[in-house]
This record gives structure tokens, C-alpha cells and sequence, in this order.
């Protein structure tokens, strides 16, 4: 695998041995990711929900906001708009996501 695979490896498998033992290094990221881990019954496909739960409360707003993120929404208003929080509680949700290290700092 490419330096640069490796690291999407270990990025999407949260750097956990047993994902990453799972991951085929002949096939690409995403092969893999498809194939394996994100299929209905997949391991990973549940860990965001997972981490989440076990961190914070009201987890389908903290849900929203990191979809709006992964969606390409990188502004506090776009985030907003995409998520259905107002701009008064999104900034509590984005505190508590970039404390937890689940988000970067917003524009």
C-alpha cells in the first residue's frame, strides 16, 4: 500500500488492530471500506453512532452537524442550514465535537 493509503487505512479503521486486520492491502481504501465495512451488518458502519453514544448526549444533533461536515459544509451557516440546528446551539454542538476531536475548528 502507498504511504498515503496506508494513512486512509488508519484513519477510516480509527487506527483499531481488528479493523485494520480486516483491510486487504491489494485492494484500494475504498474496496475495502465497500466491500467489508459498510455494508448493513458491518462493524464499522455503526462506530460513529458507537463513540458518540458513549461520549454525549442528544447524539442525532451531534450526528447532523458531522454530516453536514462529511457533506462538504464548512461553514458555521452552511453547517447550520444542512443540519436543521440554529446558529445559537450549533456553536455548543461544534465546542463539544472539536474538544472531542471528532471535528476541526469551523469557519
Amino acid at each position: 500500500m502507498s504511504k498515503i493509503d496506508q494513512a486512509l487505512t488508519y484513519s477510516v479503521a480509527c487506527g483499531v488492530p481488528w479493523y485494520l486486520r480486516r483491510f486487504d492491502p491489494r485492494r484500494s481504501v475504498e474496496v475495502n471500506f465497500t466491500r467489508r465495512d459498510a455494508g448493513k451488518h458491518a462493524p464499522l458502519r455503526y462506530e460513529l453512532e458507537f463513540l458518540l453514544r458513549e461520549e454525549l448526549r442528544e447524539v442525532e444533533s451531534y450526528y447532523a452537524v458531522l454530516l453536514a461536515i462529511a457533506t462538504g459544509h464548512v461553514t458555521a451557516r452552511e453547517i447550520s442550514q444542512a443540519s436543521g440546528i440554529g446558529d445559537r446551539g450549533l456553536h455548543y454542538y461544534l465546542q463539544q465535537l472539536v474538544e472531542l476531536g471528532y471535528a476541526g475548528a469551523i469557519r
